[in-house]
């Protein structure tokens, strides 16, 4: 057997055991920052216990939020954060950096929540992570990541 039709073989058994995400419904596009560096981090810690959390787990937190509170506007203190979701060990967080209370509409949580589940990805063989942080223009922003729950 060729070295090359092993390879192949090799890649297509490997392919079928990497883990599919799921994709979140109902998204709404965030107006993106001057440039993607201002916009999101990967890879950054989490108010919780730090990590990544589970991929799945975490577009179920988008879809919960994008389904049972769509028209919701969250509340949160100066410099502080609140978890707006967690399954799985999996959190979703929206933090303000802003001097005064912010509010922030679930549908752009859920977005920002998106755009780090696009490009924030850890792939492992058993499951897909992710944690990273996305910027709103309006000194908030939204973490994923692992928490206990």
């Amino acid at each position: 057997m060729k070295a090359s039709t092993v390879f192949t073989i090799f890649y297509a058994v490997m392919a079928s055991a990497l883990v599919i995400p799921q994709t979140a419904n109902g998204i709404e596009k965030v107006a993106p920052r001057e440039a993607v560096e201002d916009t999101l981090q990967c890879g950054v810690g989490n108010p919780g216990v730090g990590g990544a959390g589970d991929q799945n787990a975490l577009i179920d937190g988008i879809n919960h939020l994008n389904q049972k509170w769509p028209d919701a506007v969250w509340v949160v203190e100066p410099d502080s954060c609140n978890r707006v979701s967690c399954s799985w060990n999996s959190a979703i967080w929206l933090c303000s950096d802003a001097k005064s209370t912010i509010k922030a509409p679930t549908k752009q949580i859920t977005a920002l929540a998106t755009m780090i589940i696009d490009n924030c990805i850890e792939n492992t063989f058993m499951a897909i992570w992710t944690h990273g942080r996305a910027y709103h223009n309006e000194d908030w922003n939204v973490i994923l990541g692992k928490d206990k729950c």
